[in-house]
């Protein structure tokens, strides 16, 4: 069996997400063992190598072997785009998933000795993505831009305040519902910033809550989980404010937990909040901390008009009400910012993202550190890709990658 090189290029910035001078190695994959063949050290030296191979290092010489063996068997593996970086020739191939005792979920890549926290299972993914486009392009694309709208919904929240959070209860919770509850995800599972958001947010609803009953005499402040129990969408009541936030908490954590992106971002910048500016003016430091996101987004090719999009939303909102003002600042002081923050798992596979400025590192000089850190751990990097053999079939193929 002979593992052909089939291509080797350079890479340079002229094409869009490119890594600079990258050398590409890409090697056809042997096909498993059929029928009553069984797999053996000598059948797996059987595999012929040409001279090319001896480009690769040893770590990718070893990486490559036991990937071949892996595959020799029969075994096979899932693919996880962008999960090395948002740039060309960043999907990580998964090794395993392992589900630490202490909580979350970590996936190991072929080649890698940091883990991915996480596994972005494709329903879960396309289905929070469905439910996210509703609830941000609609208020983004419909009601931020058609003043006829604002109008309404400033009358509503001015003169019925009680029927514009119920609208609010009313499709947070049905996102919620098909998103939360269908997917039925265990806390456990969520990773340590998630869990912690989560804790954050559990324990500030709670508080509220007890505020409340404390002050009126009503049951306000039932168990957390009753929040979520079916209830009559007519009816309204004080308490429906805080169903809404419960619903549009949980689809947060859920989204935040399943989509990388959009956690790395919330790792690097909220561990700057200042408590100490938090005591004296809440929105203005939430205010801070969305200047800070919208200025590290690429603005080509970012998130950024969502970020200003939301705080066009979020801050005269937090300015308006009472409740919403009182629960961000005691989400914020709640949090334990340690938790949050990113560990060396996680800022390695930030590196490789360009839509984002993360650390306020500039692109090409974290993408630098991350070659440097390939080369002190022999972390390897390889795709899995079809190529056309000398007979015009398609054939599986690695595509080894190697450069800043």
């Amino acid at each position: 069996m002979t593992a052909e090189v089939k291509e080797v290029k350079d890479f340079g910035w002229d094409q869009p997400g490119a890594l600079p001078n990258s050398t590409v190695h890409i090697f056809t994959v042997p096909p498993p063992l059929t029928g009553t063949a069984t797999a053996s050290t000598a059948m797996i030296q059987d595999i012929k190598y040409p001279p090319e191979f001896e480009f690769l290092t040893e770590a990718e010489k070893n990486t490559v072997k036991n990937f071949f063996y892996e595959v020799r068997t029969g075994k096979m593996y899932p693919v996880i785009a962008g999960a090395f970086g948002d740039m060309v020739d960043c999907d990580g191939i998964v090794k395993q998933r392992i589900f630490p005792p202490e909580g979350g979920q970590l996936t190991e890549m072929w080649g890698s000795s940091f883990y991915f926290k996480g596994y972005p299972e494709k329903h879960v993914v396309e289905g929070a993505g469905l439910a996210k486009a509703m609830m941000s392009q609609i208020p983004r694309e419909i009601v931020v831009k058609q003043w006829p709208w604002k109008l309404f919904l400033a009358f509503l929240f001015i003169f019925a305040r009680r029927t514009f959070i119920h609208s609010l209860h009313v499709w947070f919770k049905i996102m919620h519902g098909h998103t939360v509850l269908k997917f039925n995800i265990p806390t456990q599972r969520y990773n340590n910033a998630v869990r912690e958001l989560k804790r954050a947010g559990d324990e500030t609803v709670k508080k509220m809550l007890d505020n409340m009953g404390n002050k009126k005499d009503v049951p306000y402040s039932w168990a957390y989980t009753n929040l979520l129990y079916p209830r009559e969408y007519q009816k309204r009541s004080p308490r429906e404010f805080w169903e809404f936030i419960v619903c549009v908490l949980d689809f947060a954590w859920l989204f935040i937990e399943s989509d990388n992106a959009y956690r790395f971002r919330v790792q690097d910048v909220l561990p700057l909040l200042n408590k100490d500016n938090v005591k004296k003016n809440a929105v203005k430091e939430i205010n801070r901390l969305l200047n800070i996101l919208i200025e590290r987004e690429n603005p080509v090719c970012g998130i950024k008009y969502k970020w200003i999009a939301i705080k066009k939303l979020a801050i005269p909102f937090l300015y308006l009400s009472r409740n919403a003002r009182n629960f961000a600042r005691e989400f914020l002081l709640e949090l334990n910012l340690d938790k949050i923050k990113m560990d060396e798992n996680d800022y390695y596979f930030s590196l490789r993202r360009h839509t984002f400025m993360f650390r306020g590192i500039p692109t090409h000089k974290r993408i630098e550190e991350a070659y440097k850190i390939d080369q002190e751990k022999g972390i390897v990097r390889f795709q899995l890709i079809l190529v056309k053999d000398p007979q015009g079939n398609q054939v599986p193929a690695i595509k080894v990658v190697r450069g800043t």
